[in-house]
């Protein structure tokens, strides 16, 4: 659950949330070293998209798709050439802003569902 607000507006968040809206999230996304760079993750990252617009977001509810960047520039850019958008440290629960053990920071990236690009 994130906070209701943030870089787009209580507009965006469901009607009835006071204080929270649901978002689904992604635990990780990983290609295999040898395959990396031959478009793998963008192809499993739209089936990620396609399969919670067309399948969880109608059971839940939820607008939103969550995932960590890690602190790493490709991280970063996968995410928003997906079309994710960074959220801010203040728009997440604090439990969220935890850095990972080797100390790079996490960048919460979330995607709305309603300006879906594919």
């Amino acid at each position: 659950m994130y906070k209701r607000g943030g870089p787009r507006g209580d507009k965006y968040a469901p009607k009835g949330s006071k204080d929270h809206f649901p978002a689904v999230s992604i635990d990780q996304i990983a290609v295999t070293g040898p395959r990396q760079r031959e478009g793998i993750g963008p192809y499993i990252l739209l089936w990620i998209l396609r399969l919670v617009d067309a399948k969880i977001s109608p059971l839940l509810g939820c607008r939103y798709i969550a995932a960590d960047a890690y602190d790493e520039e490709s991280n970063h850019n996968f995410f928003l050439k997906a079309g994710f958008f960074p959220v801010p440290d203040d728009w997440m629960r604090s439990k969220d802003q935890v850095p990972r053990k080797n100390g790079a920071r996490r960048i919460k990236m979330i995607y709305d569902l309603k300006g879906k690009p594919y």
